[in-house]
């Protein structure tokens, strides 16, 4: 509802704010054991995920900020990036253990890891419409997986250095990326 800003912290705490609270005043929920390194809110915006180099996934009810659900250890090494699908019923997450994953978000349950990089995987997100889930990382390719099976439909080329960040464009035919290296790129995204 772009009432709450939330900051995730090395300490392993998230900071947030409303908007129209007083100048400064925040909450702080410390439940990481180690720096967080990701955050997302789900589209209704009644849910917030935090991952963390502590290997968790938490997902806070924005109501109460007591955290639902703990899917610790859910990766081999600390976790990277976490985005919500369209629909707020999946949940993406990157690591350094060379994977995404796909979460069912009532369960807990990994749908689908996703394999295929060479290094961190640093970024994740689906497309708007849903049907796509983007992996980007240290191998410098973005993989374009289909966000129902888990199956890897395109590698785009890769690129000097690593990419840290990837996000789809409204119509989800493009994608763009910043790398590493310091370049911002805008992939047209292949047809299925």
């Amino acid at each position: 509802d772009g009432e709450v800003v939330a900051a995730a912290a090395n300490d392993g705490s998230v900071w947030l704010w409303t908007l129209d609270g007083a100048p400064g005043e925040h909450r702080v929920l410390q439940d990481h054991l180690d720096g967080v390194t990701g955050i997302a809110f789900a589209p209704d915006g009644l849910t917030m995920a935090s991952v963390s180099r502590d290997y968790s996934i938490l997902l806070w009810p924005v109501v109460d900020l007591e955290p639902q659900s703990d899917l610790f250890g859910t990766h081999g090494r600390w976790i990277s990036d976490v985005a919500f699908s369209p629909d707020g019923l999946k949940l993406a997450t990157a690591a350094v253990d060379e994977t995404a994953r796909s979460w069912d978000v009532a369960t807990g349950n990994v749908d689908f890891s996703l394999e295929g990089h060479e290094g961190t995987v640093y970024a994740v997100t689906f497309s708007p419409d849903g049907s796509l889930l983007a992996s980007a990382g240290a191998d410098g390719r973005v993989n374009i997986w289909d966000a129902a099976t888990g199956d890897l439909l395109h590698t785009l080329a890769a690129e000097e250095g690593g990419i840290l960040s990837v996000a789809f464009s409204p119509d989800s035919r493009l994608l763009a990326t910043a790398g590493t290296d310091g370049t911002v790129l805008l992939w047209g995204v292949p047809n299925n």
